[in-house]
């Protein structure tokens, strides 16, 4: 038989708190994590019962904007091709051979267009945002 432990029904809500007073944050985020996934609906109504800051935000939109921060912070860290000889963006790309020259973020509002600038890409890295010298 499978599926989440049976209550302990001898807790009382107290003692329910009392042991999460207690706990170090890595033991909350696996109690997290575990809640998240066999109780995703216990999850849901949690995050959903917490106000979210002043304005109208909620805690579920505070929480994506932080994830989609994160993203940024570390997509930030990566490097990413370019071509030395012109400054054009490169990558590579399914179905081609070796990198491309291309423009856009990928997105629905600007998407990756490649284009041929005349000549090979020079394929060097740098860090996007910060400056190089």
């Amino acid at each position: 038989m499978s599926g989440p432990p049976a209550p302990r029904e001898d807790l009382t809500a107290g003692e329910r708190a009392g042991m999460i007073d207690v706990m170090t944050a890595h033991e909350w985020s696996v109690l997290l994590s575990f809640i998240a996934g066999s109780a995703p609906g216990v999850f849901d109504a949690a995050v959903a019962s917490r106000p979210g800051p002043p304005g109208d935000v909620t805690f579920a939109g505070e929480l994506r904007d932080r994830i989609d921060a994160k993203l940024a912070e570390e997509a930030a860290d990566d490097p990413q091709g370019y071509c030395s000889a012109c400054g054009g963006d490169v990558s590579w790309f399914l179905s081609f051979t070796g990198p491309q020259h291309y423009r856009g973020e990928g997105t629905v509002e600007n998407p990756v267009e490649l284009y041929d600038p005349g000549h090979e890409p020079v394929v060097a890295w740098r860090y996007p945002g910060r400056v190089t010298r």
